[in-house]
C-alpha cells in the first residue's frame, strides 16, 4: 500500500491514492465535524490531542477497505470491516485512525461524527487574507493557559490568556478552509478555561465567539476564505 489523502470538504470523502497502484493507505485526523483531512504534514497521524469517548461512522459508496482505530499506542489497533451496506462505524477513544483502501476509486461519506473533549465554533467566512485573530479572557483574569494552531503550525505554546485587549495575531489564511485550533492547558483558578476569540473581516459568522474548556479539550473554529 502507498501513503495517500483525503480529498473534499463538508461530509463527503474521497479515498484516492497519490501513487500508481490500486490501493493505498491513508492516516487522517479529524479536525472538525464534517471534515476529514489529510495528516501527511502531521505526526504520522498521531492525534496531538487523543479524542475521548469519540464517535465515528463511514458509509463507503464504492470500492471498499478496513477502518484501523488505534484506542491508545500508535502501534497497536483494531481492524473495522464494512459491513453488507458498506458501513464502518466506531465509538470510544483513539490517538489515530488509518483507512485502507481496497482501490483508489473508493469513496465515501462521513455519517456521523461527534467527541466528548472537542467544542466546535460556529464557522466564519473572510473576505481577506490577511486578518487579525484576537485571544483574550473576558471573565477574572486567573491565568487560563493554552496552546494554539493555525492550521499545521503551532502559532503560540503555553500562552496566559490576558483581558482585552489580549492577544493579537495577524494570520495570513489559505484558500478554501483553514483550521484555528486552541487546547485548554489549565483551568486556572477558576474553572473552567474561557475565553473569547474575535476574527477581523468577517462576512459570514459571527465575528467574537467564547469557549469554556476543561483541561486537555479542544476548541476548533473552521475559518473559510
Amino acid at each position: 500500500s502507498g501513503t495517500g489523502i483525503f480529498i473534499g470538504t463538508a461530509r463527503t470523502v474521497h479515498f484516492d491514492s497519490n501513487n500508481t497502484s490500486t490501493s493505498g493507505t491513508f492516516d487522517f485526523y479529524i479536525s472538525m465535524p464534517g471534515q476529514i483531512q489529510d495528516s501527511i504534514k502531521g505526526d504520522s497521524g498521531i492525534l496531538a490531542n487523543p479524542v475521548r469517548n469519540g464517535s465515528l461512522s463511514i458509509n463507503l459508496t464504492s470500492g471498499s477497505g478496513s477502518l484501523y482505530v488505534y484506542e491508545s499506542s500508535p502501534d497497536s489497533y483494531d481492524r473495522i470491516s464494512p459491513d453488507s451496506d458498506g458501513n464502518l462505524s466506531y465509538s470510544g477513544n483513539f490517538v489515530k485512525l488509518r483507512f485502507d483502501a481496497s482501490s483508489s476509486s473508493t469513496q465515501g461519506t462521513l455519517s456521523s461524527i461527534s467527541f466528548d473533549n472537542v467544542s466546535n465554533l460556529e464557522p466564519v467566512t473572510v473576505d481577506q487574507v490577511n486578518i487579525a485573530i484576537t485571544l483574550w479572557d473576558h471573565g477574572e483574569q486567573d491565568g487560563d493557559r493554552v496552546n494554539v494552531w493555525l492550521n499545521d503550525q503551532q502559532i503560540y505554546s503555553n500562552l496566559t490568556l490576558e483581558n482585552w485587549p489580549g492577544t493579537v495575531y495577524n494570520a495570513a489564511v489559505s484558500s478554501g478552509s483553514n483550521t484555528f485550533r486552541v487546547e485548554a492547558l489549565n483551568q486556572g483558578t477558576v474553572g473552567p478555561n474561557t475565553a473569547s476569540i474575535q476574527v477581523s473581516n468577517v462576512i459570514e459568522g459571527t465575528e467574537t465567539q467564547r469557549w469554556n474548556l476543561k483541561t486537555g479539550a479542544i476548541a476548533i473554529l473552521e475559518i473559510r476564505y
